[in-house]
Parts: structure tokens; sequence; C-alpha cells
């Protein structure tokens, strides 16, 4: 979505793009594979991921910035597009390995009599946001690229608030969690 085309560069077709958005998609699993969340647990590895997507994406939207500041929209300073688009793909590759664990984290943190509503609930959300990213991505990729890294700074600022779920009993009503 949102990612793909702040991921995206000038004159280059949709076809190698998106290539290139599945091919760093792809490198999110198996950066999944040797996070070994077991290990580190799910909270630790949320909230590298989204700090390290917020940065990439900060660094990223920075020599969008510059690039767009060299001349016009036929001229473009290819080391900044360079690093742009590297830094834009190492963010979407933690936000893959992000989505990739929180399948995991959300079907442990809910009470087995709300699970399917607590995770259906975070699910519309996340599909509410895909709804609003074309508006945000009509601003460019600088500023949609900045809004995506604000907001993954929140999430692994909101994420430290969470409980963690490794090595927790999976709960079966609600009122076990508040006990």
């Amino acid at each position: 979505g949102g990612l793909s085309t702040v991921c995206s560069a000038p004159n280059v077709d949709a076809p190698e793009n998106g290539t290139y958005n599945g091919i760093f998609d792809y490198f999110g699993y198996v950066l999944l594979f040797f996070a070994d969340v077991d290990w580190i647990g799910r909270k630790g590895v949320f909230i590298f991921s989204y700090f390290v997507t917020g940065v990439t994406l900060s660094v990223s939207s920075y020599f969008n910035y510059l690039n767009s500041q060299v001349g016009d929209d036929c001229h473009y300073n290819e080391t900044y597009t360079l690093i742009t688009r590297s830094f834009a793909f190492i963010g979407k590759t933690f936000a893959q390995l992000t989505w990739v664990v929180i399948m995991q984290y959300a079907s442990e943190v809910y009470s087995s009599d709300i699970r399917s509503l607590g995770y259906s609930n975070g699910n519309f959300y996340g599909c509410l946001g895909a709804v609003i990213v074309p508006f945000i991505v009509d601003f460019g990729p600088t500023v949609s690229g900045s809004v995506f890294a604000v907001c993954s700074f929140v999430s692994a600022f909101i994420f430290v608030t969470l409980p963690e779920t490794k090595n927790r009993r999976n709960f079966l009503r609600v009122e076990e969690l508040i006990e």
C-alpha cells in the first residue's frame, strides 16, 4: 500500500516496483525465521521492528525531500534516489516482519471468549488504514513516508505498554485476565 508507493522511484515502471516490493516482503518472512520470536518475545520483535521502520522511513523521506529540491520532475539525483529507495525497502521489510508477528500476538493476548472479536477489530482497523493510505499518498512520497514513520514510532511506544505473551498461558475467559 503506502510503503509500496514510498518505495517507488521516478521513471521506474510499476511491474518492476511490484517485483521489488514482493522480494522485500519475502525478506520480512525470512527475517522472522532468524528473529526467533520465542527467544526474544513478541513484544521485543514488535518494538524493534516498529522503531527500525520509523527510522528507515524518516531517512527515506528526508532524502526524498532533498531529491525533490534538486530540480524539475525529469531530473533527480541518482544517489538520493538510491538512498531513498534502499531505506524505504528496509522499512518495508521490517513492517512486513511486524505484520507477520501480529497474527501470533493477537491470538495470544486475548482470552478465548473474546479472541475472535479482538482479532477482528484489529484486522478492521488495519483495513481502515489501507483505505486511508491512498489519500495520504496523494500528498507525495515525502509527506506519506513521514506520516508512516511517525505512526511507526507511535506504535513502538504504545506497544511498550502491552503485555508480553511469551511463556504466558492462554486464558479462557476475560475474568481470568482481570484476576
